[in-house]
């Protein structure tokens, strides 16, 4: 089984009878098909009784993450568990929102920042080019949950905009339409 607790992904395996096996390896994967190792665990070795074993991927990937165990025997024969897949972003409680979205302005644009209270940020604006309109490191207010977007050189003219919200816990992102 594998679980986000704080952060950090939580792995947790039982075995009940275990022959000649001499450790696990826990491998994480980005994509489910191209694995490497993250940990490796000791095996009971020989045991007719249940086993629990807990490893801390303490450095997750962002997005879905896929980790499997590698079964290593004593005479070196491998086997594997099945694949199970944690995501980061699911599981996240803090979101970025932008409002009003889509907007007639330009220059009065809001983001809700209620899980971010406290937090140091960057708050990155770029067109829908990927040119840079704004970078500008904020600390959010504590107490309070909504922020006006403002000290833009100029107004954000009518088009699409990617704002990203880069924190010590992700990036988040949401897409930004300016009407006319």
């Amino acid at each position: 089984a594998a679980k986000l607790v704080r952060e950090q992904v939580q792995l947790d395996w039982k075995t009940i009878l275990e022959e000649n096996a001499n450790y696990f390896v826990v491998q994480r994967s980005v994509d489910g098909i191209n694995f490497s190792d993250l940990a490796v665990v000791k095996a009971a070795g020989n045991s007719a009784r249940l086993q629990s074993y807990q490893v801390f991927d303490q450095n997750p990937l962002g997005g879905i993450s896929y980790y499997r165990l590698k079964v290593v025997d004593f005479d070196q024969e491998t086997s594997y568990s099945r694949i199970v897949a944690v995501s980061r972003q699911a599981n996240l409680q803090n979101t970025l929102v932008a409002f009003p979205n889509p907007s007639r302005s330009g220059t009065e644009l809001y983001l809700k920042l209620e899980n971010f209270a406290g937090q140091d940020a960057s708050l990155i604006i770029t067109d829908a080019m990927g040119r840079l309109i704004t970078n500008r490191t904020m600390r959010v207010p504590s107490g309070s949950s909504v922020v006006l977007i403002e000290e833009l050189s100029q107004p954000l003219s009518a088009g699409i905009y990617v704002l990203k919200l880069v924190t010590q816990e992700g990036v988040y992102t949401q897409k930004v339409l300016i009407g006319k």
